[in-house]
């Protein structure tokens, strides 16, 4: 069996959960003895590395793309993505037929129509943020701009990849019928499973990971922070992605520690923290809170994209997005727990990765499903 796997660049040259799946599903699959071409750029920034394993490059092909960066122009960001596509789907036609197009974001946003009866596409668009209104004004157009791609794309593929329930139910509101629609989770590697015992911090210690955006709720939580230390709530809290100077809150309670772009750095921090914290507004499925649990993290987190398929009660508390108030009192209520509360929820969280989302499993259920069609 072979696959085309285009994606909207890969971990870790590119930073960013679609990125992080790219390389996740790609790296399994080889394992598993698929062979893949795969598509994507090297960032101007990046060197050329290698990306995989000496036996996984046996079944993978590298095919390096151009990609178009027009940023300096009002939709500069979706003209570079749709040459992106055009150069995806040139370099396409070189290679020798496949027998699955997987196309991640909108890579397959400038393919013909006429190519779908050549080979079978399947569109995996993570969250469909663009499809799911914001409060903002301005947030609202830009997902109106977004959606003139993501439609496009979707009348081109056979399939849509979803991450589960909440999807399913968003993407029927916008006629894309059930008969359409592929369920599969997001994964984690087997490597990312905590071997050692779980232990709590001396102090209790939240953790934000991820870049500044809108959408990742850091308004919100810097609110809920800033009350907790209002009331001397004893806490840390750790930020690990690139948070602008004017968005940090000086406190000795808080830490913030810039990009992080190694997985030995991460899990570090991990190591040293009791509970991630996820106030996004939208989202897919997140790969930090995969990470966070196979490290042994309880999570507080909002209810939106496939989230609640991996934070309950038993390993975290679910909050609707944009409140505050919620995410303040979830996090007291966390600091509150006993030792062996705190302790249990987070051997639960490593419990439900181990049980049912490592990248093992999610590949094989990829692999039966290109061997169905």
């Amino acid at each position: 069996m072979k696959i085309a796997f285009c994606t909207d660049g890969i971990f870790p040259l590119s930073i960013g959960g679609m990125q992080k799946h790219s390389y996740n599903l790609v790296k399994h699959l080889a394992q598993l003895g698929v062979w893949i071409d795969l598509y994507y750029f090297i960032p101007q920034d990046k060197e050329n590395i290698l990306l995989f394993s000496e036996e996984e490059m046996k079944y993978i092909n590298p095919i390096i793309v151009d990609y178009p960066k027009i940023r300096k122009i009002p939709g500069g960001y979706l003209l570079s993505e749709y040459l992106y596509s055009r150069n995806i789907f040139a370099a396409l036609k070189k290679q020798s037929k496949t027998d699955f197009i997987y196309a991640q974001g909108f890579t397959s946003w400038n393919f013909p129509k006429k190519f779908k009866n050549r080979t079978k596409i399947g569109l995996n668009l993570h969250g469909f943020e663009m499809f799911q209104m914001s409060a903002l004004l301005t947030e609202n157009y830009k997902k109106k701009l977004l959606q003139i791609p993501a439609e496009s794309s979707i009348k081109k593929a056979e399939y849509i990849f979803s991450f589960g329930e909440k999807f399913v139910q968003l993407l029927e509101s916008i006629h894309i019928p059930k008969s359409k629609q592929i369920v599969f989770f997001n994964g984690i590697d087997q490597n990312w499973l905590k071997k050692d015992s779980i232990t709590n911090q001396k102090i209790t210690t939240l953790l934000f990971v991820g870049r500044y955006e809108t959408r990742k709720g850091i308004e919100i939580l810097n609110q809920s922070i800033k009350q907790l230390i209002r009331e001397q709530i004893d806490f840390r809290f750790l930020f690990a992605g690139s948070i602008p100077q004017d968005k940090q809150i000086a406190d000795s309670n808080i830490q913030y520690l810039g990009l992080i772009s190694t997985e030995e750095k991460i899990m570090e921090i991990y190591g040293k923290s009791d509970i991630l914290v996820v106030p996004s507004l939208s989202e897919g499925m997140p790969t930090v809170i995969l990470e966070a649990m196979a490290q042994g993290l309880a999570v507080i987190a909002t209810d939106v994209g496939a989230v609640r398929a991996m934070v309950s009660p038993e390993n975290g508390i679910l909050i609707q997005p944009g409140n505050y108030k919620e995410l303040e009192i979830s996090i007291k209520n966390m600091i509150s727990l006993s030792t062996e509360e705190i302790k249990l929820k987070k051997q639960n969280s490593l419990n439900k990765v181990a049980q049912h989302f490592t990248w093992t499993q999610i590949a094989q259920k990829h692999i039966d499903f290109f061997q169905s069609i």
